[in-house]
């Protein structure tokens, strides 16, 4: 919490506290508003759980142009009553790097025009009628449906219970300005002009900010206009102010954003300060245009509340128009200034709390990042196993293979793998904890591949301090036996090297490869075990020809166990990132079990290919 968060919120709740003390009404206007926003917020809860990520994949496919997010702005908001959520979403999916920059620019455009259909709904229908009678019987299905065990009838009594709620408080705030006619009129402030117009617009601004919603601001001030406790005009700069101080969300969204967050959230602000100041100078020109509409759409000359709603449309339509054309010049100016993030080796990369928003940008961060860690790891066993790293993948390069000490990988894990480890793992627990989120179990998977990484790199350590001289020395059969060993990793690392690449390339093609790439590493388990006992059996027959040494023997022998240890988690690794792209795990798990006529021939095909192998000689 900020200095300024702590000085202002004891004076906000004091200034609450005298006000209910004062005024009944007050209090009632008050509680209005508190249960407006307790239903916005269980309106947005229960979309995102209700959606079954259909809302997140709408935001990610119907974005490859200007005008669909443009569409897609105004519609979804239209529908969930919402631009903070759709704003936070576009942010959430610009930090995962689902979207494009310009395409979230459109979208929060889109949103802002979207919202002006609450405005109408409450002027056009809200304030006409008592509302109290179909909140209560909302409030009791909903409560209801929350009590049922199915997600989605939980989903469902989520919502009506959010709209229940939204109907209460609108009631409350009628009932409350109704009362309040004689203790509180804005009609009577000693301000006109363009003086009495800032004022306004400033307090619509801090109203939204207070509370977090201009929806909430828009109904204060519509039904506040409906008891003729507000000037029209006044009303109207109410709204533009309202509209800029929704910005708040947006820049609060994307503290924990990357820098593509935070270009969208300004350009949030860009978009909404600019629409607002045209407005305003533009108010003596936008009131008889509105007239003239409002004569044309047979809304009555003193119908106050419709004629506001109608010009929250046409200065939003207004700010469409002249952002639109300029979109690709305010993408350019936004990533100039606000540069790319400086990335370090030991931070996450893609990570970033923003993402917590939506579980399909959740699960696509957790994706890049698990796999940016698989290559660092990669890249640290190829030279435990004195082989050259994959230079195209590395971020800052490793030491020479003649310095590349099992210091040095013990460096190089606590240096950029269990950091990043951490940090999975962390985001992980996060995404559990966060409503709406419903995509875990890829998550876990994503976690269990991270795991067994690091336990590759761990082993390859302590596999390194004899391999590295067996395959620099002058014993032959020692060399051949470790060579072996890294030759028998190395599939195994070529195989995951494959998986990786077609995931990153084609995340969306899973279900269509996923078969036989995990067929190929149960292959690589059984040809491992058969590898094993044949290198057991190898072993014995060097001791007993005196070919090695006892303690050779004993530390080959280890070494082989490592070797294995390291072969597996790389496979289960690898099983992990392809279980945790699939819609159905359970079911592919049980699809990847080799039957027993593929084990057979599995296991016939490596002993013929071991009869092949010459014998290895002193």
């Amino acid at each position: 919490m900020t200095k300024f968060q702590r000085i202002a919120l004891p004076v906000l709740l004091l200034g609450l506290g005298l006000g209910f003390w004062r005024s009944e009404a007050f209090l009632t206007v008050a509680a209005g508003v508190a249960v407006f926003l307790f239903g916005m917020m269980s309106l947005e809860r229960g979309f995102q759980s209700l959606s079954g990520g259909w809302m997140e994949h709408w935001l990610q496919r119907l974005t490859n142009s200007t005008g669909k997010s443009v569409s897609l702005g105004v519609v979804s908001t239209s529908l969930m009553q919402s631009s903070s959520l759709i704003s936070l979403l576009s942010i959430s999916f610009l930090s995962a790097g689902l979207i494009s920059l310009s395409s979230g620019l459109a979208i929060i455009f889109g949103a802002n025009l979207g919202t002006t259909s609450g405005a109408w709904l409450i002027a056009g229908f809200g304030l006409k009628v008592n509302l109290s009678d179909l909140a209560l019987p909302l409030l009791v299905f909903g409560i209801v449906l929350q009590l049922q065990s199915r997600p989605s009838w939980r989903s469902l009594g989520h919502l009506l219970t959010g709209i229940g709620f939204l109907f209460l408080g609108i009631q409350f705030m009628k009932d409350g300005f109704s009362n309040l006619q004689s203790q509180m009129q804005l009609t009577a402030m000693p301000f006109q002009g363009f003086t009495a117009l800032l004022l306004f617009t400033g307090l619509g601004i801090i109203a939204t900010v207070v509370m977090q919603s201009s929806h909430a601001t828009l109904i204060l001030i519509l039904t506040a206009l409906a008891h003729q406790q507000i000037h029209y005009e006044d009303a109207l700069a109410v709204a533009i102010g309202a509209n800029i101080g929704t910005t708040v969300t947006a820049i609060l969204g994307s503290i924990s954003a990357n820098a593509a967050g935070k270009r969208l959230a300004l350009g949030h602000v860009v978009f909404n300060l600019v629409t607002g100041l045209v407005a305003l100078l533009a108010l003596p020109i936008l009131i008889p245009v509105v007239e003239l509409l409002g004569n044309g759409l047979g809304i009555a000359a003193d119908n106050y509340t419709l004629r506001l709603a109608l010009f929250h449309t046409v200065f939003n339509t207004l700010g469409v128009a002249i952002m639109l054309p300029q979109l690709e010049r305010l993408t350019k100016w936004l990533e100039k200034r606000i540069p790319a993030d400086t990335i370090s080796i030991k931070v996450p990369r893609y990570l970033n709390d923003a993402a917590l928003e939506s579980a399909l940008a959740t699960t696509s961060v957790t994706r890049q990042e698990s796999q940016r860690l698989t290559r660092h790891a990669l890249d640290i066993v190829l030279r435990a196993l004195d082989w050259e790293p994959r230079s195209s993948h590395t971020e800052s390069l490793l030491p020479p293979a003649k310095e590349f000490t099992e210091k040095q990988i013990d460096d190089a894990y606590h240096n950029r793998i269990k950091t990043l480890y951490n940090a999975i793992v962390r985001f992980i627990s996060l995404a559990h904890k966060t409503p709406g989120t419903t995509e875990l179990e890829p998550l876990r998977q994503f976690r269990s591949a991270t795991y067994h990484m690091v336990e590759a790199v761990k082993t390859s350590g302590q596999l390194h301090g004899n391999l590295y001289p067996a395959l620099h020395g002058r014993h032959h059969t020692l060399h051949a036996a470790y060579e072996a060993l890294r030759q028998d990793i190395r599939q195994v690392i070529t195989l995951l090297e494959n998986i990786i690449a077609k995931s990153t390339n084609e995340p969306s093609a899973a279900a269509s490869f996923f078969n036989d790439y995990l067929l190929e590493l149960e292959h690589q388990k059984l040809r491992l075990d058969d590898a094993h006992e044949r290198a057991d059996s190898e072993t014995e027959r060097m001791i007993r020809e005196h070919i090695v040494t006892p303690a050779q023997a004993t530390s080959l022998m280890n070494d082989q166990g490592y070797a294995r240890q390291i072969a597996l988690s790389l496979i289960s690794a690898g099983q992990a990132l392809i279980l945790a792209q699939l819609p159905q795990t359970s079911k592919a798990q049980t699809m990847i079990q080799l039957s027993d006529e593929d084990v057979t021939q599995v296991r016939q095909t490596l002993a013929t290919d071991a009869s092949e192998e010459p014998s290895n000689e002193a």
